[in-house]
């Protein structure tokens, strides 16, 4: 049968009075994260204000008091619980007041909960160098966060991989016609980059856990700064070959990081062609196919039949039937940038 809010409440109550405390909080938890019952609030604040089944935290129980006088209505502010959800306040007035909070996590790692007036109406995750984020707004409280870090953080981390398939590991390797990346632990505490010719070189701290999914973030993020540097060289290089072999003009060759929803991107009123930095992973052929699709359309506008008949004069049916296959991933190798 499945419990209402109630349910999980006062059986919660039942617990706390027993004296069985950390029984209690889990099921005033519970009763906060599945029904969002502001009175489990107050009664998981006082868990955590005189460490009853929890570790005491009195910065956890001001935001849980403080949550839960916000959502009392003003029709019950002359209750008894509503005096004693104030008195409580009143002497954790002391406690600042503060809107984040971080917390080491078995098999998670460093974990921080921000809450903010424009925040997400549901959590959302995010990862910096050190940690995992988890956003919320000011109608969450931090227990509520940290539960949606510990219910969702392994999930996510589980189906989590670099290319599809893979995670980063000591010694990944990735060769491409264009560049050879390599990405290796270090003897340092830092992240660090190099790039090579087509060498790109990652090396992580010494004492990273690569079970932590922000660690696997951040060896990313570094993954894509280096390998944006190589398509800044190669892409340019390409696509000057392509347009003297075929005789289609351009004016600057652009290479971003991102270039949502496109590989590649031809201005008819600059006449410039913007790459995104991931196409240096196509391999020579099909990267020269896009290229020649983007300058196709220095004579032609749009993907109607004149743009397949022009593409198909100035490249071919091999370069045709590459450019129409650039999104079949297990056709190349694909890192996620």
């Amino acid at each position: 049968m499945t419990m209402s809010r109630l349910d999980y409440f006062e059986r919660g109550r039942e617990l706390y009075k027993g004296k069985r405390y950390e029984e209690a909080a889990e099921h005033f938890l519970l009763s906060i994260v599945k029904e969002y019952y502001n009175v489990s609030m107050a009664w998981l604040a006082d868990c955590y204000e005189y460490g009853l089944g929890v570790e005491k935290n009195l910065l956890m129980a001001k935001d849980l008091y403080q949550v839960s006088y916000n959502n009392i209505g003003y029709s019950k502010r002359n209750t008894k619980f509503c005096a004693w959800v104030q008195e409580r306040l009143e002497q954790l007035k002391d406690v600042a007041d503060c809107n984040s909070m971080s917390r080491f996590i078995d098999d998670i790692g460093n974990v921080k909960v921000m809450k903010s007036l424009n925040g997400p109406g549901r959590p959302q995750l995010r990862y910096n160098i050190n940690e995992t984020i988890v956003s919320g707004n000011l109608k969450d409280t931090f227990a509520e966060l940290f539960y949606f870090a510990e219910e969702n953080i392994p999930r996510v981390n589980k189906e989590w991989t670099c290319d599809g398939k893979n995670r980063f590991h000591d010694g990944y390797t990735l060769d491409t016609h264009h560049f050879r990346l390599l990405v290796t632990r270090g003897g340092s505490d830092s992240y660090s980059t190099r790039l090579d010719g087509r060498d790109c070189y990652v090396t992580f701290p010494k004492n990273a856990n690569l079970n932590y999914i922000y660690v696997q973030e951040t060896i990313l993020k570094k993954v894509k700064e280096v390998i944006f540097k190589r398509a800044q060289v190669v892409i340019p290089q390409v696509l000057q070959r392509v347009s003297e072999r075929i005789n289609a003009q351009y004016r600057n060759c652009i290479v971003v990081k991102a270039l949502r929803g496109y590989w590649a991107l031809y201005d008819f009123d600059t006449h410039d062609v913007t790459f995104c930095a991931g196409c240096v992973q196509l391999p020579e052929k099909s990267l020269e196919a896009l290229c020649i699709h983007e300058l196709t359309h220095s004579f032609v506008r749009g993907h109607g039949k004149d743009f397949h008949d022009k593409m198909l004069e100035l490249g071919g049916q091999e370069m045709c039937d590459l450019d129409n296959n650039l999104w079949k991933e297990d056709m190349w190798p694909y890192l996620k940038i």
